[in-house]
This record gives C-alpha cells, sequence and structure tokens, in this order.
C-alpha cells in the first residue's frame, strides 16, 4: 500500500513495511535480504578490488599461491554476481513477471552462481596459466605452428 502525505508543501509517497515484505516471498535463495547479504555483498566488493590486481599482476597462475588466490577469486566474484543478482530479480521479477515468477529465477541464478564458481575454480587450478593465463590468451591468440606451415 502506498501513503500520500504532504511535508512542507510537497507531496511525500512512501510505502509502509509490509507493503515492503509482501512484495516477496521470502526464501533460502535470496541472498540480498537482511543485514548478512548486504554486509556480505560490500565486503565482497572491497576483497575483488583488493584481490584482482594482486591475482592477475603479482603471482603466478601455475604455483599454489596463484591457484589459490585464483578459487578465491572465483569464490568471491561468485558471491558478488549471486547476491547483486539477487537484488535485480527482487526489484525487477516481480514487475515484468509476477511474484510467482521469483523463485524459479532464484533458482535459476543460485545454480548460474554454483557453475561460475566450479567453472572459475576449474580454470584457476587446471588451465596453465590459471585464470590468469587464460585471460591472456584472449588477446594473445593461438600460437602459430611450425610444422604445418612447412
Amino acid at each position: 500500500m502506498i501513503r500520500i502525505g504532504t511535508r512542507a508543501g510537497s507531496i511525500v509517497r512512501y510505502r509502509t513495511q509490509s507493503a515492503i515484505v509482501a512484495r516477496c516471498k521470502s526464501s533460502k535463495a535470496a541472498g540480498d535480504e537482511g543485514f548478512v547479504g548486504t554486509k556480505l555483498h560490500h565486503h565482497a566488493n572491497t576483497v575483488l578490488a583488493l584481490i584482482f590486481p594482486v591475482a592477475f599482476l603479482g603471482s603466478d597462475g601455475d604455483t599454489g599461491l596463484g591457484q589459490g588466490l585464483g578459487v578465491l577469486t572465483a569464490g568471491y566474484v561468485s558471491i558478488h554476481s549471486y547476491i547483486g543478482l539477487n537484488y535485480v530479480i527482487t526489484d525487477y521479477v516481480p514487475k515484468f513477471f509476477g511474484k510467482g515468477a521469483v523463485g524459479p529465477v532464484r533458482a535459476l541464478t543460485t545454480g548460474l552462481s554454483l557453475m561460475t564458481f566450479v567453472g572459475m575454480s576449474k580454470m584457476a587450478l587446471y588451465s596453465p596459466g590459471g585464470i590468469q593465463g587464460v585471460v591472456k590468451g584472449l588477446w594473445t591468440g593461438k600460437p602459430k605452428d611450425e610444422s604445418s606451415s612447412q
């Protein structure tokens, strides 16, 4: 329910607490609800801002440190995207697809985040050069084979 009131001659609209809570049913997959989700999202922002330069510029992806930083990066990227996408789900899915679509979309987001973590961890652990090697490989292209040109 939206109430309209006036304050110092201007119209102020605000939602009551029951309207905010009632817009979406809470679920275990709701990463954006509560103090913990917000705090974890902000923590992930800070860690990612600090760990990316160290992981990509300061370590070799084939060493234990590089692999550990790669898996840590994969975890924080997954957490950050999971919580961020849940904010988007809470805001936009009920408007465009109805309240009933929130649960399935959250489940899809959970699966997507898990696949992101598994895929990036696999890159960090098993790819030559780790995640850094994969990213550098995007710009260097395929190496030319000397034996096929003769």
